[in-house]
């Protein structure tokens, strides 16, 4: 059996720049295993208190709306929640995407007490207020370093590579050195993130 691509074209939606809100649904409802890419969304001029009615809505309610979205010749389920200045879609996988099955089943028999206590321990320790620009993409970094040295003509300093991590046997003894020598981060100040790019606009 074969399908012309004719056909398949027939089938492919139009992509639309209207989106059809279906619900409103608790964020936390929604395990982030669905995300797969995230858009500003941007009003047309006309639409503008329309947008803004919706954006203070979804604020005072602590909703986020599930929508349908014909793009890229496919059609996708679309979450839009407020950001920090103004909505922020997230295009969905479906569930028939996600293969749940795959996920490995951790084993609570394995862990003592004791052990989960150190684990818990550590993990407050580290506990901090989430800062996006503690975290560097080094390989864009080195790339850029790399490419700009060919630019001058000159010879870039060699990367380092990495050491490999060392295998840890025993997880009790390393929690209780990493408390032994842990000192606690100061909560950092609250920043402005980096404007994340997107691949486009919803």
């Amino acid at each position: 059996m074969e399908v012309a691509p004719e056909e398949l074209k027939k089938l492919a939606p139009k992509t639309s720049e209207e989106m059809a809100i279906q619900e409103f649904v608790s964020l936390n409802e929604i395990d982030p295993v669905y995300f797969e890419t995230s858009y500003y969304a941007v009003p047309e001029e006309v639409g503008e208190k329309a947008y803004s009615l919706l954006y203070q809505a979804l604020q005072k309610t602590k909703l986020v709306a599930v929508a349908e979205l014909a793009m890229h010749s496919r059609s996708h389920v679309v979450i839009v929640r407020p950001g920090r200045n103004g909505l922020v879609a997230h295009t969905m996988f479906y569930s028939a995407e996600v293969h749940a099955d795959e996920e490995f089943h951790a084993t609570r028999a394995s862990v003592s007490p004791g052990e989960l206590e150190l684990a818990q321990k550590l993990v407050l320790a580290l506990e901090t207020t989430f800062d996006p620009d503690k975290y560097k993409d080094t390989y864009r970094e080195s790339l850029e370093t790399l490419i700009a040295g060919k630019m001058a003509a000159t010879k870039p300093e060699p990367v380092a590579e990495p050491e490999p991590r060392k295998k840890v046997v025993d997880i009790a003894d390393a929690l209780r050195a990493s408390l032994s020598a842990l000192k606690k981060p100061a909560a950092n100040t609250p920043s402005t993130p980096a404007k994340k790019t997107s691949r486009g606009s919803a």
